[in-house]
């Protein structure tokens, strides 16, 4: 029995082929990434495997920036790896978050498929906006979100339960 015997026994997709649609939804070329979401469909998958696997993708690129030698490490698709790993740290973020709900939200979808291709679809329909001076803002307009001052809607801003911990705030925004 082969590793691609395996494989298809167990659901699973080779590497290449999800590096290769993380860089499609980086480019965000819908087309491609209708092409290569119908022939995934077509092998017969399992759509919480494929995002399972999806996630520790995202992850090893997430740790690529803390250690790099974890990408220089990968024996497969070491070039794609290290040019994904370019990405900011907030994108890779918001790729997981999206992958991470999209994974809980699963048994909701009307199909594993459908709701695998609208996760893909998110992560490239958003992208995250980097929001450095939060902080001061909030303080100036404490009713007032960043993400609706564009708008006439005011938002409550966002409560952190660690106030020890200061990161960035990461909001997910339309791409135009």
């Amino acid at each position: 029995v082969g590793a691609e015997q395996v494989r298809q026994m167990l659901g699973l997709v080779e590497k290449s082929a999800l590096v290769s649609l993380l860089q499609t939804i980086v480019q965000g070329d819908p087309r491609r990434l209708q092409d290569q979401l119908r022939i995934l469909a077509q092998s017969g998958l399992d759509y919480a495997g494929l995002l399972r696997q999806f996630l520790e993708i995202i992850h090893q690129l997430c740790m690529g920036h803390f250690v790099p030698e974890i990408l220089e490490a990968e024996l497969q698709e070491k070039e794609a790896m290290c040019a994904l790993s370019k990405q900011s740290p907030e994108t890779l973020q918001l790729y997981y978050q999206i992958a991470l709900n999209t994974q809980r939200d699963l048994p909701y979808a009307p199909s594993p498929q459908l709701g695998f291709e609208m996760g893909a679809l998110r992560m490239m329909a958003f992208q995250p906006v980097v929001v450095s001076d939060y902080r001061q803002r909030s303080l100036e307009k404490p009713w007032v979100s960043i993400a609706s001052e564009a708008s006439s809607v005011p938002v409550l801003p966002q409560v952190s339960v660690a106030p020890a911990l200061v990161l960035p705030i990461v909001e997910a925004t339309r791409v135009p």
